[in-house]
């Protein structure tokens, strides 16, 4: 048995109401192909739902069925947001499949993901909150065995430096500086699939368009950030979202918005 400290990421990004469907076919294995080879599709079948919700009838609600329900419900209000607002937010708990086959497998799994059912109930406020809640039981989980290390400085009080990719939280743990390798090509795919999302001058929401790159190539997240830093992509607000666009495209930002380079 390995000896390896394990982590539990976290990963919290928010949507807007466009994206119902683009969450939706990817958590709830819809899409008829995916290109992430960490994604066993034989295995879909052993997902296991801590939240999801019906029709009498049997037939699933849709995550944007389901908000409209609480809207109506008056359960949730939209009044005074913009179109383009952050309506509904994804949290993603990430860990290595090696912790679970070391501890019992898919039954431990469940039990685990139990109780981070219950304590992602506690931190929204409400079940009724929750569109869906679903353990991914067809893909393992490589990237995040080892979590980049989020880095801080200490001079006059607290700094923050930003993300190391190439050292693990485990590394400053046990204060050894491993460097992780990139696999072969897989910056250059991240980098191909950016370009091709943003071609045409188009913005993209930056969250949808990191979840698509990594769930396309199967790369980390902080990968689609080194890249889109390398081929120069800016990001700006507007409203209370993100977006990504190509420098020198020619796409007008509105004044009231933040322009600044990704990264």
């Amino acid at each position: 048995m390995s000896d390896k400290q394990h982590f539990t990421i976290v990963r919290n990004a928010g949507y807007g109401s466009s994206e119902f469907k683009t969450r939706q076919r990817h958590n709830e294995r819809q899409n008829e192909n995916y290109h992430n080879g960490d994604i066993i599709s034989e295995r879909s079948a052993l997902n296991f739902h801590y939240c999801q919700y019906a029709f009498p009838d049997g037939t699933p609600v849709t995550y944007e069925e389901r908000f409209n329900q609480l809207l109506a419900a008056d359960i949730i209000a939209k009044r005074g947001l913009k179109p383009d607002a952050i309506v509904f937010a994804e949290l993603v708990f990430g860990v290595n499949s090696e912790y679970f086959e070391q501890n019992g497998g898919y039954e431990f799994a469940k039990k685990f993901f139990d109780e981070v059912y219950n304590l992602a109930v506690k931190e929204v406020g409400d079940e009724r909150y929750i569109l869906s809640a679903v353990l991914h039981a067809d893909e393992r989980n490589y990237a995040e065995f080892d979590p980049p290390a989020l880095l801080f400085e200490l001079r006059d009080g607290f700094r923050w430096v930003g993300v190391d990719a190439d050292i693990s939280a485990e590394d400053l743990f046990n204060k050894s500086k491993k460097k992780r390798g990139r696999p072969a090509g897989k910056g250059n795919d991240v980098k191909t699939e950016i370009l091709r999302l943003l071609d045409g001058g188009v913005p993209m929401p930056s969250a949808e368009l990191e979840a698509t790159v990594c769930e396309l190539t199967g790369c980390h997240p902080n990968t689609v950030t080194a890249a889109k830093k390398e081929l120069g992509v800016v990001s700006y607000q507007s409203g209370r979202q993100w977006f990504s666009v190509l420098r020198g495209q020619g796409t007008i930002i509105r004044q009231d918005t933040i322009n600044t380079p990704e990264g």
